[in-house]
């Protein structure tokens, strides 16, 4: 149930690279590239792709971690308990990187397989994809983003480096809703 959320919202967030128009699509790498015209059937296709090779990503994480979490216990049991969790933790850490690099493979597909087709106009300026994020943050999230600062300083206390990380999400939160609520003020007149 969770992974097929998972895999849903991540499906969707990579067809927000595909913009409608007319009977086709444009595609913009990362929804700030240089537009480049697909067709319907070609967009679906890099869609089912990307969700196939997800699923082996996900199902390869899975494995591989048990894999990596069991084995050393097994071959050698009764080693240093220091030195099984060095394993573990350098292991999970080489499977995460090779997860990430499968998945950001996945993820540019489009752009390779397109690369050296008609571009249709310019990339978007950063004004632009800054108004972008801007229309699509919610002061939801901002909410918990201050709500985790809150989270960070009961359980770490006042007296850590968490406090200067949960000085800094609070700051950024704060920052973020003021030029959120400038831009919603200046989009409405």
């Amino acid at each position: 149930m969770f992974f097929k959320r998972h895999l849903e919202r991540m499906r969707s967030l990579f067809l927000d690279q595909f913009e409608v128009d007319g009977c086709d699509y444009l595609f913009r790498k990362n929804m700030k590239g240089p537009p480049i015209r697909v067709t319907a059937i070609e967009r679906d296709a890099f869609a089912a792709d990307f969700v196939r090779c997800v699923k082996y990503i996900g199902w390869a994480l899975l494995v591989a971690t048990v894999v990596l979490c069991v084995v050393p216990v097994l071959i050698a049991p009764d080693t240093d308990e220091g030195i099984q969790k060095t394993v573990i933790g350098i292991g999970v850490g080489g499977i995460l990187t090779l997860c990430l690099g499968a998945g950001y493979l996945a993820w540019a597909a489009p752009a390779r397989a397109l690369e050296r087709r008609l571009v249709m106009g310019l990339p978007r300026s950063k004004a632009e994809m800054r108004r972008r994020a801007l229309e699509e943050m919610t002061y939801g999230q901002l909410v918990l983003g201050l709500i985790g600062a809150a989270l960070i300083l009961i359980s770490k206390g006042m007296d850590s480096w968490w406090t200067i990380f949960a000085g800094g999400l609070v700051v950024t939160a704060l920052v973020q809703a003021i030029r959120k609520w400038r831009f919603d003020r200046s989009r409405d007149n």
